[in-house]
């Protein structure tokens, strides 16, 4: 194993930098220790900056600029890391987007986020990247690369990198790396300087209760900020060796992979490009997995393999969850057969960088099964009243509302969005709800608007039951949530069908070929129609015990 060397950011300090400037910090300070394993490669720190220097000179040589967005659709592989710190080194925006889009959503987003540079795989698994974006830009068969790029439906694109292979009007990375040769290392320092902590440097979408996903803002100050805080909470140092197994696109997963690791000089590990329980275990074993962020399906799923119980747990030192808390049963589980690692848990949302309380590992088990910590460094958290606004003594129920250095400063091009959930004092108010203890800890007791917590993914009703409902066959939809033992939660849909021959297998077939994967509902019921109250309001409640009525016949 490689020697140990120092950390070079003091605990408590806030870094006060830009993504750039932390970069270079890290390659002079952790040198030749290894920073990502992948495909059985490796990169040093120095390795890795040089790395992101040549992606960076090749952003430039096809024309991005300042402040221009550049979306990723990939999953975990290392050119998503080298795009990510080039874009930042050149002062653009990174626009992340969910692996499991289908071509509606994705075409959503990259209109709306006003994407300039898209980088993307050919496929992973069902998602066809790369057959959904010629569908969204059938101009790309008649450009040659390099020239120049205009998409009706993305008006703002010029360039589509593609990360090894081939596609019509396309640059492939290697091509773009190329073009970079030519571009003055002077160039790219003077971008990386003029890049402030403040600028935005990532726009995250998060879907809304509207149906139309929101772009959250977030600058390098705050997600520096958090990443420093988890470094600090985790007491990481380059001895670490951290297992990346959630997905990067996430703000959990960026920022406690992309971020945290690289300010602490840990060794970064992708075991597969998505989450796979064999080859999670199999890294455990390889590698000498100190550390790794999951969710808690996450946990069964690597747990109730045969694999695991030839898996030396020995090396774990501590593992950070969230999502949803840990249900008793398997933080049990994971103490008795992972070699009693401590366990962490933290509480966020996309609009506050994915962190506001956090539980220190020197927690109670009781504490860490019933909430989820405290307000983390430099954050206030406040339990009000959802009507009145009015601040809640301990022990008494209200909506649980965030203020400091991790909230955005708004969604993109969405002024009513914001101002709906960001007061004029700088609050942030969550829609989650929850109660502060005695002890200053906060629970969570329930989320506003009956949004569904499926295994750590945030899933919208009303989104899913506007996909749903561009179905020819269903004239009405409702979705809902119901208990489940490994996720948490799933997705329940009650719908009325025009046509009486459409069975239940059809329609969860075209719901995999018109939606992402995790907003399919597991469960379908038919029925004739929905209980609505006096003015015509469909009662949740009800459809939630008609649910579980038709769940335990």
């Amino acid at each position: 194993m490689e020697a140990a060397i120092p950390t070079i950011w003091p605990k408590g300090v806030s870094l006060g930098v830009s993504l750039p400037e932390v970069l270079r910090r890290a390659a002079q300070t952790y040198g030749a220790h290894t920073a990502l394993i992948a495909d059985e490669a490796r990169w040093s720190f120095t390795q890795l900056k040089e790395a992101v220097d040549r992606a960076a000179k090749g952003f430039i040589a096809l024309g991005v600029r300042p402040g221009d967005h550049i979306a990723v659709w990939a999953v975990n592989v290392p050119e998503y890391v080298f795009a990510f710190w080039a874009a930042a080194s050149v002062g653009a925006t990174v626009v992340t987007v969910n692996s499991s889009y289908k071509t509606g959503e994705a075409e959503y987003v990259l209109r709306q986020a006003d994407i300039h540079t898209l980088v993307i795989m050919e496929s992973y698994k069902d998602s066809a990247f790369a057959e959904m974006v010629r569908s969204i830009c059938p101009e790309l068969a008649e450009t040659d690369p390099g020239a120049s790029l205009r998409v009706e439906k993305l008006p703002e694109l010029r360039n589509v990198v593609t990360i090894g292979f081939d596609m019509p009007g396309c640059t492939r990375w290697d091509a773009m790396l190329a073009l970079g040769e030519g571009v003055a290392d002077e160039a790219l320092q003077d971008r990386a300087q003029r890049v402030k902590p403040d600028d935005v440097f990532l726009i995250q979408y998060t879907s809304g209760t509207t149906g139309f996903p929101k772009g959250v803002m977030l600058t390098h100050n705050i997600i520096l900020g958090i990443a420093k805080v988890g470094c600090d909470e985790m007491s990481l140092t380059p001895a670490d060796r951290a297992m990346v197994i959630l997905p990067v696109f996430h703000v959990f997963g960026l920022i406690g992979a992309l971020l945290c690791y690289m300010v602490s000089g840990v060794t970064m590990i992708f075991p597969s490009p998505s989450f796979s329980p064999a080859k999670a275990l199999e890294c455990i074993n390889d590698h000498r997995v100190t550390t790794f962020l999951a969710v808690p399906m996450m946990f069964y799923a690597m747990l109730m393999i045969p694999q695991s119980m030839r898996t030396d747990f020995s090396s774990l030192r501590i593992i950070i969850t969230g999502g949803t808390n840990i249900p008793p049963v398997l933080a049990q589980m994971v103490k008795d057969r992972m070699n009693n690692p401590e366990l962490t848990t933290a509480y966020g949302q996309t609009e506050c960088g994915g962190m506001a309380t956090y539980l220190p590992s020197s927690a109670t088990l009781e504490q860490l099964l019933s909430t989820v910590g405290w307000p983390m460094a430099g954050v206030e958290c406040d339990i009000v009243d959802l009507f009145t606004g009015e601040s809640q003594p301990d022990d008494t129920d209200g909506e649980i509302i965030v203020r400091g250095y991790n909230v955005m400063p708004g969604y993109y091009k969405m002024p009513e969005a914001t101002a709906a959930v960001l007061d004029k004092d700088g609050w942030l108010h969550t829609g989650d709800m929850g109660r502060r203890r005695a002890d200053g800890a906060y629970v969570l007791t329930g989320r506003a608007k009956d949004m569904i917590n499926r295994g750590g993914e945030n899933i919208y009703p009303k989104e899913v039951e506007d996909l749903l409902g561009e179905h020819p066959d269903l004239s009405g939809v409702q979705v809902v949530a119901v208990p489940d033992p490994v996720l948490g939660e799933e997705v329940f849909a009650w719908v009325v069908a025009d046509d009486d021959d459409l069975t239940e297998e059809e329609l969860r077939a075209w719901a995999l070929e018109n939606m992402s994967r995790q907003k399919v509902p597991k469960y379908f019921r038919f029925c004739e129609a929905f209980p609505m109250n006096a003015s015509g309001k469909v009662l949740k409640y009800k459809l939630r015990d008609m649910a579980a009525e038709a769940l335990a016949s």
